[in-house]
């Protein structure tokens, strides 16, 4: 005992330095988040409406998993450092490919944002989220939370940045800034990121359970073969609508609801930051409380919030917009941890890649239903009573979810 509480002193000076340099990488990945801010200037430079617009930030989510998968693949065969390189160059291609699109061609930011910055953002991110893991084996909420918050975070630092960017320079300079700043810190972050030694790995690494037996690690077909991978990733695919169906139209659909411009900046950035305490502060809870208990927690809290939605204006609206976003990053930092429980460490970037389908599922999906409930004539009241009806059967499967916390 003695001798591992040593080691983990040791294996301290080395490890938080690298949770540092990874969560510093993460800071200009928020380009997605302040898809609110965006979304006006991308409908104005192509001349298109805002269910068409709303495509680019929706499978740029979707095909985000696409790349987490292949960031998996990638682990196997390269370090975690050269696969970060990778991730970050395909990022940052991606948007500077994105600023040389004229204003006649949506279709090729399809390509550029949506695919390109989608796949690369998806490969960094599942390689940090493995890597984090597997230093902090005894604290896995905590390190999974840590990276996220950072993630949800790069919201609040980008927001401001494309917001004057765009308001004064325009479409181009706004993403040729974000592929600058996307270049330099993924750069600096992917110099450290790399995996414990084998001796920490001996050490630490291997989960046992209570009855001293070593927990069992899934390789990616064993775990396909179980009922709770799909249970986990039915649950994720109806965590999300709720905030991927307001988060392209907040900006819009506040000024319609009396809301003014600048409160909608200011509450797109304090949304950012409860997204950033979501994804950190849930999964820290989730080790004391369970997985499966804080999870039922914050769908609850979900129905409530998207509820009230339908009906807030003014100060109301303002304030459930961030409540939702803190579930959101809630849900996003919790799952990881969830697969990573019940299917192990050893290869948990790539199981956790497609645990992801479901969330990419939702993605791909929310811009048909946003189209077909305005078809309806009642529009966005619908959608957040559909979202409301995705969290009950969300809990229900989490219900069924065997215990594994």
């Amino acid at each position: 005992m003695e001798n591992t509480k040593h080691s983990i002193q040791e294996y301290n000076k080395t490890r938080y330095p690298i949770l540092f340099f990874v969560m510093i990488g993460v800071l200009a990945s928020g380009i997605g988040y302040s898809w609110s801010i965006i979304q006006p200037y991308v409908m104005e430079y192509f001349s298109i409406d805002s269910a068409t617009a709303s495509w680019a930030y929706s499978l740029n989510f979707g095909i985000f998993v696409v790349g987490s998968i292949i960031g998996g693949k990638l682990q196997q065969k390269y370090t975690p450092r050269t696969v970060v390189y990778i991730g970050v160059a395909v990022i940052v291609a991606g948007l500077f490919l994105t600023a040389l699109i004229p204003p006649t061609s949506f279709w090729l930011m399809i390509v550029t944002f949506s695919v390109m910055t989608g796949i690369g953002g998806g490969i960094t991110y599942n390689t940090r989220i493995a890597v984090m893991q597997r230093w902090f084996p005894e604290k896995k909420g905590f390190a999974t939370g840590a990276v996220l918050c950072a993630l949800g975070l790069s919201g609040f630092v980008m927001s401001p940045i494309c917001s004057y960017f765009l308001g004064n320079y325009g479409f181009k300079i706004n993403f040729l800034v974000c592929g600058c700043m996307s270049a330099v810190l993924g750069v600096i972050s992917a110099f450290f990121t790399k995996n414990p030694p084998k001796e920490f790995i001996e050490e630490f690494v291997i989960v046992r359970t209570a009855s001293g037996q070593e927990k069992k690690q899934y390789t990616t077909g064993e775990m396909l073969r179980t009922k709770e991978y799909y249970i986990i990733a039915a649950s994720m695919l109806f965590a999300v609508p709720a905030y991927m169906l307001i988060n392209p139209i907040f900006g819009l659909l506040g000024l319609e609801r009396g809301v003014a411009q600048s409160q909608i900046m200011a509450t797109v950035m304090i949304a950012s930051v409860l997204h950033a305490m979501g994804r950190l502060v849930a999964p820290m809870v989730s080790d004391k409380l369970g997985r499966k208990k804080t999870l039922i927690i914050l769908y609850i809290a979900n129905i409530a919030a998207v509820l009230g939605m339908i009906v807030a204006r003014g100060g109301l609206y303002l304030v459930l917009f961030p409540v939702i976003a803190f579930i959101y990053g809630g849900f996003m930092g919790t799952y990881p941890v969830v697969s990573t429980d019940y299917f192990g460490t050893k290869h948990s970037g790539i199981n956790y890649a497609v645990v992801m389908i479901g969330f990419g599922l939702a993605c791909v999906l929310c811009p048909f239903l946003s189209k077909a409930v305005q078809a309806t004539g009642i529009g966005t009241a619908l959608s957040f009573a559909i979202a409301a009806g995705a969290c009950i059967i969300g809990i229900i499967l989490v219900l069924i979810l065997k215990k594994n916390d």
